[in-house]
């Protein structure tokens, strides 16, 4: 969760976001004909959005974020 938040900190929309967590190793499978997003850890493990405790993490929540910050 700290890479998720180091990302989403120094990102502006969900491009920069999915290419900052490649720059430090993370794979993120964020599309939208699905209702999550799966991380990929850098040792190959995947782990979906609602799995991480907290909702600030869900796709939704992080979609109306960075639609916030484009506007």
């Amino acid at each position: 969760m700290n890479v998720i938040d180091e990302s989403i900190r120094i990102s502006r929309n969900k491009e920069d976001f999915i290419y900052n967590m490649a720059q430090r190793g993370y794979g993120v499978n964020w599309s939208d004909n699905r209702k999550h997003i799966t991380y990929i850890t850098p040792d190959n493990q995947k782990c979906r959005d609602n799995k991480l405790h907290d909702d600030r993490y869900l796709k939704s929540e992080m979609e109306v974020f960075f639609s916030g910050l484009e506007r």
